[in-house]
This record gives structure tokens, C-alpha cells and sequence, in this order.
């Protein structure tokens, strides 16, 4: 259980959007009206809303996975894997 769980955060840390160097992966060519990141950065840049429902979304999940209120970030993702990936 503990493994499909790493794995169900590993997933969830390359979707969410990284927005401190603009999106970390090339989520644009998952969206229909793109054909490149730069259309994502641009749907984040004129409604940055979509992104945050989306990753709210994403966040809740892995909190009802782990069952673990703590994490609310990219970051606490992070450090959920640092400690369970050796």
C-alpha cells in the first residue's frame, strides 16, 4: 500500500504546476487548445485560477490518500518523497 502511494505522490508532484520558474512539465501538449508549454503559462498568466482548482483538487486526493492533512504544497509533496525514496 505504502508503494502505490509513492507512487500516487511521484505522479502528483510532475503534474502540479511549479509556478516559482513557470510549469515544469510539458502539460501544454495535454490541452487541446495548445500546441506548446507556452500556451499553459498563458492560460496561467490571464486565469491563474484554473491551475489552482486543478492543483487543489490534485492536493485533496493525496491528503485522502495519505490521510495526511499536512500537505498543501509542491513542497510538502517533496519532502513526502524525500523521506520514502531512499
Amino acid at each position: 500500500a505504502e508503494e502505490n502511494a509513492v507512487a500516487a505522490v511521484q505522479m502528483a508532484y510532475v503534474w502540479l504546476a511549479d509556478r516559482r520558474r513557470g510549469v515544469k512539465h510539458p502539460a501544454g501538449f495535454f490541452y487541446p487548445h495548445s500546441s506548446s508549454t507556452s500556451g499553459l503559462r498563458q492560460i496561467e498568466q490571464y486565469a491563474p485560477v484554473m491551475t489552482d482548482v486543478a492543483d487543489r483538487k490534485v492536493l485533496a486526493m493525496i491528503r485522502n490518500l495519505l490521510d495526511d492533512e499536512s500537505v498543501q504544497s509542491v513542497g510538502d509533496l517533496k519532502a513526502y518523497l524525500r523521506s520514502k525514496v531512499a
